[in-house]
């Protein structure tokens, strides 16, 4: 949804919205407030690397976060304990 204005991304996640569950959408994003709001599972990547895989819920407590942020710089800064 980069470069995308309001409206039509309101409208872009509606339509992502409607689609769940009847198949599946491979979505890229930057945005965690996006991820969060419209993906079931996670992947989180770097430099070409999985770092891990789940929900929300599970990525977060693999780092024992409490946000989904939090757990993302955690991840991706190599702060995994």
């Amino acid at each position: 949804t980069l470069g995308l204005d309001v409206l039509i991304r309101r409208e872009l996640w509606k339509i992502i919205k409607s689609l769940k569950g009847k198949m599946t959408i491979v979505l890229t994003s930057h945005y965690l407030e996006e991820i969060e709001a419209l993906c079931d599972r996670v992947a989180i990547m770097n430099k070409g690397h999985l770092l891990d895989v789940g929900t929300i819920e599970e990525i977060k407590n693999h780092v024992n976060e409490t946000s989904f942020e939090e757990a993302f710089v955690k991840i991706v800064g190599g702060q995994v304990e």
